[in-house]
């Protein structure tokens, strides 16, 4: 199975203090070898925002190492390439706060994934346990 990581899933298995740290490390490390864990640059850089402007990263450089050692657990670890277009957004993506589900739920079905997050309500979308 492939597997769109949502910021939020990336943010608390990367960042030990995350409230749902211990839930996404469990469900990453549990995916098998033949499971793919796809990432966009858009999600990449979200991480950094977040984790800069929230004060859970010291700088770039150890965010993006912690970005190179998500690749450490059991599934493999492919970057997607991301041309989608405001017109590909879903038809729900209808409010500012769904833009951005919407956004990385439309690019997961294009690669044939799911999006994996831990925020309810998303059409498809694979909620972590």
């Amino acid at each position: 199975m492939k597997y769109l990581l949502d910021v939020n899933v990336v943010v608390a298995h990367l960042v030990a203090v995350h409230t749902h740290h211990s839930r996404a490390r469990a469900w990453v490390l549990s995916l098998r070898r033949d499971d793919s864990i796809l990432l966009t640059p858009w999600v990449e850089i979200a991480f950094l925002r977040v984790g800069l402007h929230a004060h859970l990263l010291p700088d770039l450089a150890s965010g993006q190492r912690l970005l190179r050692g998500l690749a450490a657990g059991a599934a493999r670890v492919e970057s997607v390439a991301d041309a989608s277009r405001a017109s590909a957004l879903p038809s729900w993506a209808d409010t500012p706060a769904r833009l951005g589900d919407g956004h990385l739920a439309a690019l997961a079905t294009a690669h044939h994934a799911r999006l994996a997050t831990f925020d309810q309500g998303i059409p498809g979308a694979y909620l972590i346990p």
